[in-house]
């Protein structure tokens, strides 16, 4: 095995992928895209942050059960309902007389 043609070989390698690599950076920062006719503003990409749950129950516990998470559960629960005729386990239902 020649080691100098092999290093030589990965030393071009890195050098297109380094090329390849300025070359998409500066492609993507010089996209722009006009929306609608007439404006002089225009888009560019942007990052954007996306979350997604892995463990529902690890986030509650840490999170707590807020009014919104417990408003939540109880839409869920519903319509949990509402499709196997019968509320979740841990949600319970009473019945109140109101004018």
């Amino acid at each position: 095995m020649d080691v100098a043609a092999v290093t030589k070989a990965a030393d071009e390698a890195f050098s297109a992928f380094e090329r390849q690599s300025r070359f998409a950076d500066r492609t993507e920062k010089d996209t722009r895209v006009k929306i609608g006719g007439g404006f002089a503003a225009s888009v560019g990409l942007r990052n954007s942050e996306v979350l997604q749950v892995d463990d529902a129950l690890k986030a509650i516990v840490v999170i707590g059960v807020t009014e919104r998470i417990r408003e939540a559960i109880l839409t869920e629960a519903r319509a949990y309902r509402k499709a196997n005729g019968r509320l979740p386990d841990g949600v319970s239902a009473t019945t109140e007389r109101k004018l």
